[in-house]
């Protein structure tokens, strides 16, 4: 998967968009939010599936994006999130995100 900044302008806290093109098709292009901060800091704790979609909420991705990315159901999603929400002691998306930010 190839990925190149677009002329498009940056988006809100320093944010950049940038065009993915999935599986090397120009017609299958995804657009994904690349945060300013850098790689989330996970915990040894969250199993490896539930660390990548953490990784995806972080990029603000819905449960079916998620899905669709992860080749998975959404019911499979929402079950990861549920445990992340748990191990994390987190309510909702927005505490997942702000849990696992650097710094």
């Amino acid at each position: 998967m190839a990925s190149v900044p677009t002329n498009r302008p940056r988006q809100g806290d320093g944010a950049r968009v940038l065009r993915v093109l999935h599986r090397g098709d120009p017609s299958d292009e995804l657009v994904v939010l690349a945060l300013p901060w850098g790689e989330p800091e996970l915990p040894d704790y969250l199993t490896g599936a539930q660390a990548d979609v953490a990784r995806l909420i972080a990029l603000g991705l819905s449960n079916r994006e998620i899905a669709d990315r992860r080749e998975c159901s959404p019911r499979t999603v929402a079950n990861h999130v549920a445990a992340i929400l748990q191990k994390l002691g987190a309510d909702n998306r927005s505490e997942i995100i702000a849990r696992i930010s650097p710094g």
